[in-house]
């Protein structure tokens, strides 16, 4: 699976959607918004409610997804609660 990465400064997290597999990507904009890009609007809709691992050991859960057209992708920004 092909995924494009949009680097910005911020704090780096890892999100695990169940069936969709693990993604790294770096925080844009506030410390509860995650920013991904995938190359499937499938994939990028169904990470909404998965865990999100940030930093170490802090777990949180996704509330919101919206998804993008970004290039020939798609950009997805997640929230999630902390």
């Amino acid at each position: 699976m092909s995924m494009k990465r949009r680097f910005t400064s911020g704090l780096m997290a890892l999100a695990l959607a169940s069936g969709v597999g693990l993604a790294l990507a770096p925080a844009a904009q506030a410390d509860t918004q995650v920013t991904y890009g995938y190359s499937s609007y499938q994939i990028c809709n169904a990470v909404k409610g998965a865990k999100v691992r940030v930093l170490q050991d802090a777990n949180y859960t996704v509330y919101s997804a919206s998804c993008m057209r970004h290039g020939s992708g798609y950009m997805m920004v997640i929230n999630y609660d902390k």
